[in-house]
């Protein structure tokens, strides 16, 4: 959901990326905050947890037509941080530590970079990290289920 959403907003920008708020941005950070949260949630049985873990996507959804990115941004930063504690716990494999440097910190530089330069070249790096990020989520279930 979020990739489509990233996507649509970019054929309204004539695929160049523009730091902006719009419809298809906000869905784009709701689901990644959503996809994380339901990552996180499905490998703890701590009713809670889950429910503050959707509290926190709803609270980001709520936050980006008002308060902007950063607040989305920070509120997907404490899911990230409760997702790795939680996997840990879970899958205790090292691979879980590419995600957020991928997923998390080179995405943001990339961004960060986008942003600042306004150079597109920095767009076609964020989605194969991003990418990476998920793969290594993938390979780590695959690991799992052969043990």
């Amino acid at each position: 959901m979020a990739a489509f959403a990233e996507m649509l907003d970019h054929t309204e920008t004539n695929w160049i990326y523009i730091n902006r708020l719009s419809g298809w941005n906000g869905l784009f950070y709701a689901g990644l905050a959503g996809g994380l949260a339901s990552l996180t949630a499905s490998v703890t049985a701590n009713k809670t947890l889950r429910v503050l873990l959707y509290a926190l996507v709803i609270a980001g959804i709520a936050a980006y037509p008002l308060l902007g990115k950063g607040i989305t941004i920070s509120l997907q930063s404490i899911i990230t941080i409760i997702f790795l504690a939680q996997w840990w716990n879970r899958f205790h494999d090292p691979l879980l530590w590419i995600y957020p440097i991928c997923g998390v910190v080179l995405t943001t530089v990339f961004g960060g970079m986008l942003s600042a330069s306004g150079d597109q070249i920095w767009h076609v790096f964020i989605g194969p990290v991003g990418s990476i990020s998920l793969v290594t989520l993938w390979v780590i279930l695959n690991r799992t289920d052969r043990k």
